[in-house]
Order: structure tokens, then C-alpha cells, then sequence
């Protein structure tokens, strides 16, 4: 690290000094050795290559200068300037090119302890070697036990055999430049929640013997899963750890799209994978890149199950194809990670079954030698910032007893390399973060106080979908269906900003932010309905059919909930749901319309029906007439009154009526046919009590009084055991509202005016009908 920091000053073509790059275009080195230059040509021995750059600082009465380079080399790394309090005893090495040695050496020697003006007193305690000669200005102070620069040399003695020189301290850089601490270009070698991948592998500590032992077992048996509890560091292991042993590969987050198929094609560099032709697919990524051996890679394949669970089994189950038919070259190897308990789900489905089995490895939590390595290995690079003395052990007591201590650990020194003071990662730091329990939440809070409360609930709780065990797990979301709030949390490390997607950063940030738990599980019913509203909105995106419209109540508790909650759910939910709402009004006014047309039918075809009955009826109803009034002969009274009478109540129309008229005519002397032989004998005054008749005779000497009431005949059928001639209208029974309740034309007792009545029988049962009152006239 520290020999791509290293540049040679150069006057009049020849090395003067030295100095060493402190940020991206940022060089730190002596003021006396460019003198009064304004400008100066500089080179780096090690990569090769030649800058030129402007001085930008130079303070009074401090041996220093800051220079600006035009171009920095790409291969060159920054360095950074730590200030550590006491540094006695340790051994430290500079980089100096003294005369003869142009290409520059390295000298070596002992810290004796700090001097006036913030300088340190370093004395090559050896009996051999090249001591700090004059050539040695600007060159970095290297102290081999904090793997740190800790100062910068600004003299030497002038007699060689004194092996003596002196060094600017860290600390009086700072002071004599404040903005070298903010200055730097290193990258921050601890990834937070976020998984390593494989260009951190020169930051990847700890799991070293475990990435061996997967590349042997992967070169063995072509197909791997690894499994394990969430934060246990398989996707850094796999990424960082085993990645970089093996050749080509391809990684697919089968989570990350808007399906399993779009993250593989997306991860082959094809437009697009069908179920069927991935074998096919894979054989053409082998042949267009000239590839022996490939290893496809699903990371967390846990999320992909619990999104997409028929589409995560389906591309399993394809690539265990694909990979069980390339044993020789050319290769094709896969690796799954994947938790435990996806891994049970997987082995119970006929479609994957045991095809697994035997070819699994369980990564557990890390051990406290792993931890401490995972904690010491980035920092022990030379030239990057340390541990303030005693803060690693600090960090590794305070996790004893945490279930999943690596997504913790690693946040917590990625917010420390944030807060470095002066290059050092100190004790102050750990503690305003709350240490390590605290870290997540408390840095947490401090992102969500910043932000519009309401927008990151809403965006956060978007990204967590909650299992129906009681679990959460990760859930990926396009960033256009967020909101620009997305893109700010990402940068706030809490969220990961893929191309595609932005999800959570780590499972963990649930677990240990408390807010963030409370916001899940007071929304979890509405989220476990729209991760299964988002599946479906998916799948009818992509396909256009309406059968996967919602339908009955889920349309209804649809339309609710987007009444009440439109914010939360995506552009694709709202033209989902209103989709299916707008089908299922459809569907009720189709219904509506053909409940309708049937009712309308059935009164239709009961009309038609019953006229046709109707017709037929008054054709059998006529024809009947027609033969009643043939029976009807004037020679006998009986028959003739009775088929005359019946043909009319049969079928009222001319004829009929013209015969009844007829009857009525000839008749219209008569008051009551009696059967049998006598006539009833006269009641008494005021009576109403019939008579026994016997025979029919003409009797009565009394025309009686015509009453228009209706066309109703008055004659009824002999049959009911009377019959009574009226007008040609037909006049009906009478009675009146009296208490003698007489039929009658009217009523001799009270005298008024009758109302109508028609009985078919009378009340008491007599084939003899009860006649009129007192002013009837009876004689034999």
C-alpha cells in the first residue's frame, strides 16, 4: 500500500526528496526540498509513471508542503497520516534517495520518543545497513506495529555514522495542515450491513480456511449450497472468499428483479430467459466468452422463495439441471446461499427434493479469532488508519453473547472509519455510537430525524416483507416506485441502490431498530396482503391476462384499502387494483344486464304463454257457446233457459247475448221457476225464510222492477237449485247492508237501496235459494 503512495521530487532532473500521496491528487513533502517552486515534477518509482504538480500549501514556520498533481496514476493508493500519542519503542522504516541511489531505499529504525516543535527522534539502532541520509526529506514515517504512517522525515544528521534522523509527528501534520484530516481517498475497508463482494477481497478477513474448504468441495462435486442463519456471512464468504479462487462467474440475486427469470437474464446478459432454454442460454454465454469453467452464483436465495416461491423452485431446479449436465469441460459449477430454513422448504418440494443433499455446508457464527481478524486484518495494511490502543478487545466483549455478531461488528467500524480522528479509530467514537448494541439504532434515529418522518416509514416498511412464520426478510423494490427519498437513504447507508433496485441494506437493521420493528409489525397484515397484490400485479404486468384480475371480496378489500392507504402502494398495485375494480363493475353491470334480459325474457315468454292460453281458451270458450246455444231449444223451458244462460256466461258476444235477450223477452213476467209441483207458500211479513219448492212453475202476478247493475246475468243455473229472470242486462242479486241480510232486488223491511251480491251458494247450504222480503207477491 504504502509503495503506491511513494513519488521522488525532482529538480533539475535529478531526486531531491521525496514525498507521499495523502488523498486522490494530494502529496505531502518538505518545504525546503522544492524550494521556492511553484511547480513541481514528480514521478512514482514503483508504478512507473510521471506528474507534475502546483503547491497549494505551505505554512509558516512548519517544514511542509501540500502539492496539487494535474493526473494521478490509477493504479496509486493514497496513505493516511495518523496521529498517535505515544509511539515509543516502536520500529519504523522510511523510504529516502540519497546520493548514488537514485532509485531510492529503505532505512529502518527505532522510535526513541518526541522532541520540541512536534518532531520525533528516530535512531537506526542497527550495525548494518543503509542509515537516513540526506535524500531522505519528505519521505513517510512507517511504523510497522500500527501498520500506520506516523510521521514525515524533515532531517537528518549530517555525520552518517550518527544513524540519526528526525520526523515531523502525525499530529503536527494535522495541526500544520487541519484539512489533512478530512482529506483522503481510501475506501472504507469495513462494508457495514452490506455483504463483501469480490472486489473487497483484499478487504476480507477471517474466513480464509472456509473459502478453501468450499473451493475443494465445489471442485469435487460441481454443485454447493451454502446455508446458515441470516448474518452469518455467507454471501461475503461465497463473494469475497471463494469467488476470487475459481474463475468466470456470474452472480444472480433472483430477489433483486421483478422475477427469478429477469434476474438471470439480467445476470447472462440476455433480454430474456424462458424456463425451458436455460440450458441453452448458459451454452451460448460458454461459447460467446470462450469460457472452460463457469460458476453461476444465487445469492440469497431465501428472499427469491419467499417473493416468488413457484418461480425461485422452477429456476433451481433448471440450473441443477444445467449443472448436472456439464461435469467436464467446458464447466459449469453452482453455488447457492440460502438460510436453513429456506433449505428445509426446498428439500420438501418434489421439484428439488434431495437433489441437495450431500452437497450443503452450514456457516455458523463467526468464532472471537475470526472476529478478531475480521476486526484487525483491513487496519493492518500499512498506510490506513488504526485502532486506538485497546478498542479492538472492547468491540469483541461487548458482542460475547450476540446471536449474529458480523453485520453488527462490521457496522460499527464502518461508522468508527467515519468518525476517525486524526487517522486513529478511537475510544470517544464507540462510545457516542452507543457501542456496538446501540450502533444500529442510534445511527438510525440520527438518518431518521433528517428526513420527513413519514417518508422513510413509508419507504422502509415498503422494503421489509414479513414472513408468515413472524420472520422478515429483505424485499426489492424498482426505485422508481419509491420516490428521489430512495436515492437519499441510500446514501445514508441504510439502503443498498442497485441499477434495478434498492432494498435494505441488512435483515439485521429490522432486529436492532426498534422503530423500524414497531412500523413492520403494526403494518404487517397489510403487508403480507400487498407482497401477495405485488406477485400477482407482477405476473398480470407481464402477461396482460385478465384471469389473474382480482375478483368478489379481494376486490372490494382492494378498493378499500386503496382508498385508505393510495401512498403506500406502487404505481403497478394502484393500475392493478383499479384494474380489477374496474373489471368487477364491469362483471356486475354484465350481470345486471343479463338478470335483466332473463327477467325480461321470462315475463315475456309468461305473456306470450299466457295469451296463448288465453286465445285458446276463448276458442274452446266459443266453440262451447256455439254448442250451448244449438242445445237451446224455445219447446223446453228448462233447457232452454239453462244452455241460453250458460252460452252467455260462456262466451259474451252478439249472438249469445241476442239469445239471452230473447230469453229475457219471453220471460219477463216471471218471477222466480220454481221446481217441483206447488209453489212456496207466502212467508210471513217481514220474512225472509225460503220456501220448499217442487217443480217448476211460472208464478208471481207482479212485474217486477228492473235494476240496472251490470251486464252480470241475473239467471243462474238451475243447478244451484233457482234461476231468476231480469232484464236484458242482466241484473244482479241484490241485498242491502241490513240486519235481515235478504237477497233481493231491493229490501221490503228497511226499504233502501240494495247493494250488489252474487253468491255461488248460499250461506246455509239449501240447493233452495232464500227469496225476496215482505212486498213479493207468492199464489199458486
Amino acid at each position: 500500500m504504502v509503495e503506491r503512495a511513494l513519488v521522488r521530487v525532482f529538480r533539475g532532473g535529478q531526486p531531491v526528496g521525496v514525498g507521499f500521496l495523502v488523498s486522490a491528487d494530494t502529496v505531502l513533502t518538505c518545504a525546503h526540498v522544492i524550494g521556492d517552486a511553484e511547480v513541481v515534477e514528480l514521478d512514482f518509482p514503483v508504478l512507473d509513471a510521471t506528474a507534475r504538480a502546483r503547491v497549494v500549501h505551505r505554512p509558516d514556520g512548519v517544514d511542509l508542503a501540500c502539492l496539487r498533481l494535474g493526473t494521478t496514476p490509477p493504479e496509486a493508493r493514497p496513505v493516511r497520516v495518523v496521529a498517535v500519542d505515544d509511539i515509543r519503542d516502536h520500529r519504523v522504516r522510511t523510504f529516502g534517495v540519497p546520493a548514488r541511489r537514485p532509485a531510492g531505499v529503505w532505512s529502518q529504525g527505532v522510535v526513541r520518543g518526541p522532541i520540541a516543535d512536534g518532531r520525533i527522534h528516530i535512531e537506526d539502532d542497527r550495525a548494518h545497513g543503509l542509515p537516513m541520509l540526506q535524500g531522505f526529506s519528505g519521505g513517510p514515517v512507517v511504523d510497522d506495529e500500527l501498520g500506520a504512517v506516523v510521521g514525515m522525515v524533515v532531517e537528518v544528521e549530517g555525520r552518517q555514522a550518527h544513524r540519526i534522523g528526525y520526523a515531523l509527528s502525525g499530529a503536527a501534520l494535522h495541526d500544520a495542515w487541519p484539512e489533512l484530516a478530512s482529506v483522503g481517498g481510501q475506501p472504507n475497508p469495513f462494508r457495514g450491513l452490506e455483504p463483501f463482494q469480490r472486489e473487497d477481497a483484499e478487504w476480507f478477513f477471517g474466513r480464509a480456511g472456509r473459502a478453501a474448504e468450499l473451493a475443494e468441495r465445489l471442485d469435487r462435486d460441481g454443485v454447493l449450497v451454502v446455508t446458515g442463519p441470516s448474518g452469518c456471512g455467507k454471501s461475503s464468504l461465497v463473494l469475497a472468499g471463494l469467488l476470487p479462487r475459481l474463475g468466470e462467474a456470474v452472480v444472480v440475486r433472483p430477489a433483486a428483479g421483478g422475477s427469478p427469470w429477469d434476474a438471470l437474464a439480467a445476470a447472462l446478459g440476455v433480454d430474456g430467459v424462458a424456463p425451458d432454454r436455460v440450458e441453452d442460454v448458459v451454452n451460448r454465454h460458454l461459447v460467446g466468452h470462450d469460457l472452460r469453467r463457469l460458476t453461476i452464483v444465487v445469492d440469497q436465495f431465501d428472499e427469491a422463495l419467499a417473493r416468488f416461491p413457484d418461480e425461485a423452485a422452477e429456476l433451481l431446479t433448471a440450473l441443477l439441471d444445467v449443472a448436472g449436465s456439464h461435469h467436464r469441460t467446458p464447466r459449469v459449477d453452482l453455488v447457492v446461499t440460502t438460510t436453513s430454513e429456506a433449505l428445509d422448504r426446498l428439500l420438501a418440494d418434489p421439484r428439488v427434493g434431495s437433489r441437495p443433499a450431500g452437497r450443503t455446508s452450514t456457516l455458523g457464527a463467526p468464532s472471537p479469532d475470526e472476529l478478531r481478524e475480521a476486526v484487525e486484518g483491513p487496519l493492518a495494511v500499512p498506510g490506513t488508519p488504526v485502532l486506538e490502543r485497546g478498542l479492538a478487545d472492547v468491540l469483541l466483549e461487548d458482542l460475547v453473547g450476540e446471536r449474529n455478531p458480523l453485520p453488527l461488528l462490521e457496522f460499527t467500524l464502518a461508522l468508527l472509519w467515519e468518525r476517525q480522528h486524526r487517522g486513529v479509530l478511537t475510544h470517544q467514537a464507540y462510545r457516542e455510537l452507543g457501542g456496538v448494541g446501540g450502533a444500529v439504532s442510534a445511527y438510525a434515529e440520527q438518518v431518521w430525524r433528517r428526513f420527513d418522518p413519514e417518508q422513510v416509514r413509508r419507504v422502509l416498511t415498503q422494503l421489509v416483507s414479513p414472513l408468515e412464520n413472524g420472520g422478515y426478510t429483505r424485499r426489492a423494490v424498482p426505485p422508481d416506485q419509491l420516490g428521489p427519498i430512495a436515492v437519499e437513504l441510500a446514501r445514508t447507508r441504510l439502503l443498498t441502490l442497485g441499477p434495478d433496485s434498492v432494498e435494505l441494506v441488512h435483515e439485521s437493521l429490522v432486529r436492532h431498530w426498534d422503530r423500524l420493528r414497531g412500523w413492520v409489525e403494526v403494518d404487517r397484515d397489510f403487508r403480507l396482503w400487498q407482497d401477495e397484490l405485488d406477485r400477482a400485479a407482477a405476473r398480470w404486468e407481464a402477461t396482460g391476462d385478465r384471469a389473474l384480475l382480482l375478483r368478489g371480496r379481494t376486490t372490494r378489500r382492494a378498493l378499500t384499502l386503496l382508498r385508505e392507504r393510495r401512498a403506500d402502494l406502487t404505481a403497478r398495485q394502484r393500475r392493478f387494483v383499479e384494474a380489477g375494480v374496474l373489471a368487477y363493475a364491469r362483471r356486475v353491470v354484465v350481470r345486471t344486464l343479463a338478470v335483466a334480459l332473463v327477467v325480461s325474457l321470462g315475463v315475456s315468454l309468461t305473456y306470450a304463454a299466457t295469451t296463448l292460453v288465453d286465445r285458446q281458451d276463448t276458442a274452446r270458450a266459443s266453440d262451447a257457446a256455439s254448442t250451448l246455444l244449438g242445445r237451446a231449444d224455445p219447446a223446453g223451458p228448462v233447457p232452454w233457459v239453462d244452455n241460453t244462460t250458460r252460452a252467455w256466461l260462456t262466451d259474451d258476444r252478439l249472438d249469445t247475448r241476442a239469445t239471452l235477450l230473447v230469453l229475457s223477452r219471453s220471460l219477463r213476467h216471471v218471477e222466480v221457476l220454481v221446481p217441483g209441483g206447488s209453489c212456496p207458500a207466502r212467508p210471513a211479513p217481514g220474512s225472509c225464510a225460503p220456501a220448499t219448492t217442487a217443480g217448476w212453475r211460472r208464478c208471481g202476478t207482479r212485474r217486477p222492477r228492473r235494476r240496472w247493475r251490470s251486464r252480470s246475468p241475473v239467471a243462474a243455473s238451475p243447478r244451484s237449485g233457482w234461476a231468476r229472470t231480469g232484464s236484458p242486462s242482466a241484473i244482479r242479486p241484490v241485498r242491502c247492508g241490513c240486519a235481515t241480510r235478504a237477497p233481493a232486488r231491493w229490501c221490503g223491511p228497511c226499504r233502501r237501496t240494495p247493494i250488489s251480491w252474487w253468491p255461488t251458494r248460499w250461506a246455509t247450504g239449501s240447493p233452495t235459494p232464500p227469496w225476496t222480503g215482505p212486498r213479493c207477491t207468492w199464489s199458486t
